[in-house]
């Protein structure tokens, strides 16, 4: 994590400078860009993934198709479509953008901090015929009901980020909104 740059923000989501991942998820946590992308077909369904087992936070748990931190100056929504291919091997996504939320998150197993200004995408899609992971990233994926995900998250939460349940919510009502 420490070799990856990400991008500090002020209270309001503007940019300000580059650090190391590492510096930015130490304890308080340095306020910085994070983005995910809540990948659904046109039945219901989202695509989840498990984070990889040596992820530096929240490993192993289950998350929203794809969640990373665009490189400082990157375009969120050019970094969503990034790191679906590069996470989960999907191609031709559109990011349509669904909202920021501001959120601080401390990860107890391993003391580091997750401070971000989440910026959340929507990508509707049918669901490809296979779905390639990055192991170093995705221990692995399947497609949920979406309700049936939010109330698995809800009975399970250590089994999920703790930004699941809001960001999908957040996506899902957007899609709602928007459609």
């Amino acid at each position: 994590m420490a070799d990856l740059l990400v991008e500090t923000v002020d209270e309001f989501g503007l940019g300000g400078a580059s650090v190391g991942a590492g510096r930015a998820h130490e304890p308080p946590g340095l306020l910085h860009r994070a983005m995910s992308l809540v990948v659904v077909d046109g039945a219901g369904f989202v695509l989840l993934q498990r984070r990889a087992a040596d992820k530096a936070t929240f490993a192993s748990r289950w998350d929203v198709s794809c969640s990373g931190h665009p490189p400082p100056g990157q375009d969120a929504a050019r970094t969503a479509v990034v790191r679906a291919y590069e996470e989960i091997g999907l191609t031709a996504v559109v990011a349509e953008p669904v909202g920021c939320l501001r959120r601080r998150m401390r990860d107890r197993s391993c003391g580091r901090v997750e401070h971000v200004w989440h910026h959340l995408f929507l990508a509707a899609l049918g669901r490809p015929a296979q779905v390639t992971v990055d192991p170093s990233e995705v221990a692995d994926v399947r497609w949920a009901e979406i309700g049936d995900a939010l109330a698995a998250s809800a009975r399970t939460p250590r089994d999920y980020t703790p930004w699941f349940a809001g960001t999908l919510t957040s996506a899902v009502a957007s899609a709602v909104l928007l459609s």
